[in-house]
């Protein structure tokens, strides 16, 4: 299954430690077993049956100071970045630059597995574009998407997807019409945005005595389906992943 959602780049100092903080809290942590890997960063992956997954992500020093994602874990960890698929990512660029969208780079990124070889079109519009750092970066799987993602395990508390984030904007109503502008979506009427069902987007003012994406655009929280309890040792915490649907 997949959803318009597709991850959550979540920044901590620790991998180990923060592992051993989602498995305490009932997830199921899994690995990728990529044959090259990327120098400066390591990976765990937290995936749910809706085809989403949360990445968490730690970076070496020299990985930290040359990432654009640096500057916001050195301020706090937590969510960094965010992405949705689309069915082509040149489709997505001509709606968003129509809309006005400021659009940066569009990268190809691939690697071999067990398995086989999963291939992908990335186009940034959110942080590292230059523009509104509200916004996404957009993937286009070209090729493997079962193989990038690993097979979702059940989780001990429940969990089953990404039901909404939170994202910070300087203008969360002007946001959400340009989210909807490159995800081809009917415009909102305000500042909230569903992309598919049981799955949307809140966007909500910056704040400016926050840390991160609360205080320079982008997710800020994170809502999973399928938890009833609360998520002990991560709720409350720098890492933001709270469970149950907002009514």
């Amino acid at each position: 299954m997949t959803t318009p959602i597709d991850h959550i780049v979540l920044l901590v100092h620790d991998l180990a430690a923060a592992t051993a903080t989602f498995q305490a809290a009932g997830f199921s942590v899994s690995t990728r077993k990529d044959a090259t890997q990327k120098g400066g960063a390591s990976y765990r992956f937290v995936c749910f049956a809706d085809g989403s997954y949360l990445l968490l992500t730690a970076f070496t020093p020299e990985g930290a100071a040359s990432h654009r994602l640096g500057p916001i874990l050195a301020e706090t960890e937590g969510p960094g970045d965010w992405s949705l698929t689309v069915p082509s990512v040149d489709k997505a660029s001509a709606f968003g630059a129509a809309a006005g969208v400021t659009l940066g780079a569009t990268h190809d990124v691939a690697n071999d597995v067990e398995g086989g070889h999963w291939a992908l079109r990335l186009l940034l519009t959110g942080i590292g574009a230059g523009g509104d750092d509200a916004l996404p970066f957009l993937i286009e799987d070209v090729e493997g998407r079962t193989l990038r993602i690993p097979a979702a395990v059940p989780h001990a508390n429940g969990a089953t997807g990404i039901a909404e984030l939170t994202v910070a904007a300087t203008d969360p109503e002007g946001s959400a019409r340009r989210v909807a502008a490159l995800a081809g979506l009917p415009q909102p009427l305000g500042a909230r945005l569903t992309v598919a069902p049981g799955q949307s987007l809140r966007f909500v003012p910056l704040d400016p005595q926050g840390l991160g994406t609360a205080r320079t655009g982008g997710c800020t929280g994170i809502r999973l389906s399928g938890v009833a309890a609360p998520l002990t040792g991560i709720e409350g915490s720098a890492l933001r992943v709270t469970a149950g649907v907002p009514a």
